[in-house]
């Protein structure tokens, strides 16, 4: 598999991942799933996509029977942040949190371009980019992650809770006087950090859906992340990631910048010039070559961002996209439910 990942596994491979990938009788189902990612990834590369989709999608299935996806808690989710966050409580206790400045929150869905959002800003010499943090992970748990908690919380809460969270985000900042945290779940806190932080900036990274399913899909996630394993339920999660930033943006007025993906790769400048416009940076060209940036990224694009701004990954899925209908289909469904826009 991890040949695979650095294109140095041959043709020659084929039977023998085929043969892991049908092998039934072995108790452990991970060789399985490791064989079936890296024949997709060999026939990809060879222009052999049936095959290489049909390969895949057995590899996924195997995952989604042992780890399926709960889609009633991304609903749950977007109710309890719709019950709580509303534009009253904004204006009755929206000033409680704390003052600090600086802070920029990377959200979107999985794959949609936020590892290069964050690089290209990690390049400004005023930024420290602190990566896929867990703040706001540990934050919500100390809430048994129960929103619904918040409105009967003492008023000095957020105060105390925003200024630890600022100061962890500044912590190895030196002397930047920005700092990020790219975790793209973020999106479902958005309420939330607003609240502990009133002055911070949201970039809301987004890109061609398809694209994003099969980014998605082809990618090896943990458990953590389960809509991965089945093109259905990442349709819904995307959906339910579109209702809340839409709600974010359109209801709560967020300061909230939506970066297109498919827009910036094509015609970087003018794109990255509204990007630090929006946070308060000034340009500075090192922004328009983050591939030069040299830091630590654990992230499934890490190889990607170390190449030039480019538009190849752009419209990958239109040589899977009779695969990809389960996706679309259910994709359409949603929004229509949700009353989302259809593109």
């Amino acid at each position: 598999y991890r040949l695979s990942v650095i294109n140095r596994l041959s043709l020659a491979a084929e039977p023998l991942l085929l043969g892991e990938l049908v092998n039934t009788d072995n108790p452990s189902t991970s060789h399985r799933l490791y064989a079936g990612l890296a024949l997709y990834r060999l026939l990809s590369r060879n222009n052999r996509p049936r095959d290489a989709f049909a390969a895949l999608a057995t590899a996924k299935a195997i995952r989604a029977a042992e780890f399926p996806y709960n889609s009633t808690t991304a609903e749950h989710s977007n109710l309890s942040n719709k019950q709580v966050f509303t534009p009253d409580f904004f204006e009755k206790r929206g000033h409680e949190g704390y003052s600090g400045q600086g802070c920029i929150f990377v959200v979107g869905m999985m794959r949609s371009g936020s590892t290069l959002t964050e690089q290209i800003l990690a390049a400004h010499s005023k930024v420290h980019a602190g990566g896929e943090r867990d703040d706001m992970m540990s934050i919500v748990e100390s809430l048994s992650h129960d929103l619904t908690k918040i409105p009967d919380l003492p008023p000095d809460w957020a105060a105390t809770v925003g200024k630890k969270l600022h100061e962890e985000m500044f912590k190895d900042a030196g002397d930047a006087t920005f700092a990020t945290d790219k975790l793209p779940g973020n999106i479902d806190y958005a309420g939330l950090i607003r609240f502990l932080l009133p002055r911070a900036k949201f970039i809301y990274c987004h890109r061609t859906p398809q694209d994003c399913a099969l980014s998605t899909f082809e990618q090896n996630f943990s458990t953590a992340v389960r809509y991965s394993f089945d093109l259905k339920a990442i349709a819904h999660k995307y959906a339910m990631h579109e209702d809340i930033a839409k709600y974010w943006m359109e209801t709560c007025r967020l300061d909230m910048h939506e970066l297109d993906y498919d827009a910036m790769v094509h015609d970087p400048e003018p794109h990255i010039r509204k990007l630090l416009d929006f946070t308060g940076l000034e340009f500075e060209e090192n922004c328009l070559y983050p591939n030069e940036v040299k830091r630590e990224i654990r992230t499934a694009s890490v190889f990607q961002v170390r190449q030039p701004i480019s538009p190849k990954s752009v419209g990958r899925w239109t040589v899977f996209e009779e695969q990809l209908e389960p996706f679309t289909d259910e994709l359409t469904l949603l929004r229509k439910k949700l009353g989302l826009p259809s593109t």
